[in-house]
């Protein structure tokens, strides 16, 4: 027991200690509220929230963990390119594979998101300018709502780039001014006619835990539905530690006033 005690205490100790943590500022955002209260009114929980990097054209503002690869990447994985008959999808045989993403905060992955949602609104305009049908009038419902929904509520967290070596997105990482962050996760085929790019699945429980010191912050906040219409902005903000082994943790957090974008 004491020899499994020290070793816990080993990996705390490098994992906050030993390698410089990376520091991220995350909003409500990317931090989820528990949608039940804890069993034990002395814990509080976040869900760590991030997206693909493509448009998410359906009507519940899901998240969507479809990630276009840079090329390179995308040979590296093995997959073959996804192709069409009769202009359906076609399901690949594939193993689903442990991997590893790349997300970058709030940087350019994130402005080009909003462009292609806003890109999408345009399209659908013409559309109805078209052809005023229902169908296509109820098409321009969805892509305005998706459009402010990623502006206003949804995670700046963005899939960039997957791999099933580590050591790769830790190098890549290193051509990004924006702060990033490498999670597990699974890596499987795309299910569309979109090449290059995968299916993406956390393959960890990415909860953090609110300090008691900055439980207070939290104190009397509802969950917000992440699939309600109501645009939701940003009530709070956390300071997040990543170690050396990749454990996350919060250190500070506030409500939101400048702080918030």
């Amino acid at each position: 027991m004491v020899l499994v005690n020290a070793f816990v205490l080993l990996g705390v100790v490098y994992n906050r200690f030993w390698l410089q943590p990376t520091t991220l500022v995350l909003q409500e955002q990317e931090l989820r509220l528990p949608n039940r209260a804890s069993r034990s009114e002395s814990v509080v929980e976040l869900s760590l929230r991030w997206q693909g990097n493509l448009v998410d054209s359906n009507n519940y503002h899901s998240y969507s963990y479809e990630v276009k690869l840079p090329q390179a990447s995308y040979t590296r994985t093995g997959f073959s390119p996804a192709t069409c008959k009769d202009d359906k999808p076609v399901f690949i045989s594939g193993e689903e594979k442990a991997g590893w993403v790349l997300l970058e905060l709030n940087g350019p992955a994130y402005q080009t998101l909003k462009q292609q949602y806003k890109a999408n609104v345009v399209k659908h305009e013409q559309m109805v300018d078209e052809n005023n049908s229902e169908e296509n009038v109820k098409r321009l419902g969805v892509a305005e709502k998706n459009y402010q929904w990623v502006v206003h509520s949804g995670s700046r967290l963005i899939a960039v780039d997957a791999s099933f070596d580590k050591a790769l997105l830790q190098q890549s990482a290193k051509n990004f001014e924006s702060p990033t962050l490498i999670l597990p996760v699974s890596i499987r085929p795309t299910r569309s006619c979109r090449k290059a790019t995968v299916q993406v699945r956390p393959r960890n429980i990415t909860k953090l835990y609110v300090p008691a010191s900055e439980r207070a912050v939290t104190d009397g906040l509802r969950a917000v539905r992440q699939y309600n219409d109501k645009v939701q902005k940003p009530r709070f903000w956390a300071e997040v530690k990543v170690g050396g082994n990749g454990n996350r943790w919060i250190t500070k957090m506030g409500r939101c006033t400048d702080q918030c974008n």
